[in-house]
């Protein structure tokens, strides 16, 4: 702490956004204790969790921590890039989904805290959900996006009675998923797109909403109007002739940036995105278009598109023409095409 505000002020402490204020002392006469760890400047060496052969120049080696960061969004402060005696610089994990790289041979100083001003671990969270009888804010709806906002060690005890724990739940602390399902209990069931479409039954208590945001896994289309993309993507993945083949297209976000960007999949190639670029569809709006009934004429699906003689750059009559091909009416779409040479424009 850098004391910059006033000493004598008096402070609440929040340790969950559903939790009741803990009222603290004033700093001044609060006793100050020096902060010393794995910081910048500490020594180290490989430890419990090492996995990189002889990166660092052998078993006895050291090096000297030059940074510490989070890994992209996922995790805060839980990676360090280190130096060794070789010179080689690269980085390790310090907490990054329970994995420690690194011992600490020799401290660093990170600053200055106030000892009575912090939680104590172990102590249960007092929420105002438990204590207040009024319409629940810890209710969700369907397809909301929410996130666990609780450390791994409270979320086991809060699953008692509300789907159980797996200890496979480590992984899905702080990461963003979208409510699937609302139990008979009152629990959520959870959608996590981002980790192979997992599904966990949660505790309510365990989340908060999160921000409408684009996340891994969502869908979101590309904006029509050329001269806007090429402008917003100056400094985020700039702009290429052939993203002109793009505008009006739907992908899937395959990767969010620490500055907001975003890799998305559209049509088998990777782009890098302003996110100022795209707007999220809503998660049931397929990447190939309309479903045609099962019961449609095929004839008349035909029919329906020589007699509009639409142009199938257009995604809604590509789709059309896809899902007659995916109902095995191969001659009618040769036939279509055959007729009409024209009709097709590469990018």
């Amino acid at each position: 702490m850098s004391d910059k505000h006033d000493l004598n002020h008096n402070f609440q402490r929040f340790d969950t956004p559903a939790a009741i204020g803990v009222h603290l002392p004033s700093r001044t006469g609060s006793p100050k204790k020096l902060l010393l760890g794995m910081f910048v400047g500490a020594k180290v060496q490989r430890g419990k969790n090492w996995e990189w052969a002889d990166q660092d120049g052998g078993p006895e080696s050291c090096g000297r921590i030059v940074e510490t960061r989070g890994w992209d969004n996922e995790t805060w402060r839980s990676v360090v890039n280190v130096t060794w005696a070789s010179g080689l610089t690269n980085i390790y994990r310090v907490g990054h989904k329970g994995k420690v790289d690194l011992r600490c041979i020799e401290l660093s100083n990170g600053g200055t805290y106030y000892p009575l001003h912090l939680a104590l671990l172990g102590k249960k969270i007092e929420e105002a959900c438990d204590e207040t009888p009024q319409p629940d804010p810890c209710v969700f709806s369907i397809g909301e996006k929410v996130k666990v906002n609780v450390d791994a060690e409270t979320l086991h005890r809060m699953q008692d009675g509300h789907g159980g724990w797996n200890p496979r739940m480590v992984d899905i602390v702080g990461v963003v998923g979208r409510v699937h399902r609302l139990t008979d209990k009152g629990d959520i069931r959870v959608l996590y797109q981002s980790m192979g479409t997992a599904r966990w039954t949660l505790n309510p208590r365990a989340l908060i909403r999160v921000r409408e945001e684009v996340s891994v896994g969502d869908l979101v289309k590309v904006s029509s109007d050329k001269d806007a993309v090429i402008a917003l993507q100056k400094g985020h993945g700039e702009w290429i002739h052939v993203m002109s083949c793009i505008l009006g297209k739907t992908g899937k976000v395959v990767k969010v940036y620490s500055d907001g960007d975003l890799r998305v999949s559209l049509e088998g190639q990777i782009w890098t995105l302003n996110p100022l670029s795209v707007q999220l569809v809503s998660e049931g709006t397929s990447l190939l278009a309309p479903e045609v009934p099962l019961n449609t004429n095929v004839s008349n699906l035909l029919s329906d598109l020589m007699d509009t003689q639409l142009d199938l750059t257009i995604t809604l009559n590509i789709d059309r023409i896809v899902r007659a091909a995916a109902q095995g009416h191969l001659e009618i779409v040769n036939d279509f095409f055959t007729k009409r040479p024209n009709a097709v424009r590469s990018c």
